[in-house]
């Protein structure tokens, strides 16, 4: 028994290193690669327009967003003095599209391995590349729609500059937290059926405590800046305040930021990929 769980917890501390999930997915590239575009086509599987959506979607969002946070409410972010209508409607996309990836990495995960039974069952199946495959699926509609905020960034924005060259090195580790966290949840939602029911909470709660519809400027100064410390220890936060400033307000990235997102973004995707590999081997007594 004691030797038992020295191997087991031996096996966890050698599946923090992240070689061992960037050499599974390398290892599953062309499994993967036909799963993830299973994944995307499924989300659209049913619908008239089909993968159109991914397109046509983000756009009205977009127009949505810019007319009535920006022209209809006029509201503003307050990190510049000159900033306009159309900053706050392209900000809240940028916000959004980034938030996305976390909550939506939220959302489906619970369920990702309960809906391939039948592959949980398979001895030699890497389990591991269905919640990367699931992520894909999410990461193909996040760039579809980063182009076209870019889109429209250039023709109704204030343009590109140098400083949007920051913006890979903010998505990166935020790819990586979100990763992780689908392979945690994916796990912990084999066992508990009706954490899926909560993500729905959860990923609501989240939505407001990211600064998505408002800066932390904003916050300074008022009767919730004691929430200040809260607010910047969420990762999340960082990253859409970085980002709407690189690519919208031309402001570089500060450096402390970037370590910040790095360091929690590669403990997420070690401690999510060890927690998935330690659950794996008792999926089929569940599933």
């Amino acid at each position: 028994m004691r030797q038992s769980l020295k191997a087991r917890s031996g096996k966890f501390w050698m599946n923090l290193n992240p070689l061992v999930a960037l050499g599974s997915i390398h290892i599953n590239r062309g499994l993967l690669k036909q799963f993830v575009l299973r994944s995307f086509q499924e989300r659209h599987k049913g619908s008239l327009l089909g993968v159109t959506w991914s397109i046509l979607l983000p756009v009205m969002m977009m127009g949505l967003y810019t007319l009535v946070f920006g022209f209809i409410f006029g509201s503003t972010y307050n990190v510049i003095p000159s900033e306009n209508k159309t900053d706050f409607g392209l900000g809240i996309f940028l916000s959004l599209t980034l938030f996305s990836l976390v909550a939506d990495s939220m959302a489906v995960a619970p369920g990702t391995i309960l809906n391939y039974p039948n592959f949980v069952r398979k001895v030699v199946f890497p389990l591991e590349v269905l919640p990367v495959a699931t992520f894909g699926a999410t990461l193909i509609n996040f760039l579809i729609s980063i182009g076209l905020f870019v889109i429209g960034l250039v023709f109704i924005g204030r343009g590109l500059s140098m400083t949007a060259l920051w913006f890979p090195l903010i998505v990166f580790p935020m790819l990586l937290m979100a990763l992780g966290i689908h392979w945690f949840f994916s796990a912990l939602g084999v066992f508990l059926r009706d954490i899926s029911q909560f993500m729905v909470f959860l990923t609501q709660a989240l939505l407001y405590a990211s600064a998505i519809f408002y800066s932390t400027t904003k916050v300074k100064g008022t009767n919730l800046e004691f929430l200040l410390p809260f607010l910047e220890m969420n990762p999340i936060v960082r990253a859409v305040e970085t980002s709407r400033n690189v690519m919208l307000w031309h402001i570089p990235a500060q450096i402390g930021d970037l370590l910040f997102l790095y360091a929690v973004g590669i403990a997420c995707f070690c401690i999510g990929f060890a927690c998935f590999q330690q659950l794996k081997p008792a999926f089929s007594d569940v599933v």
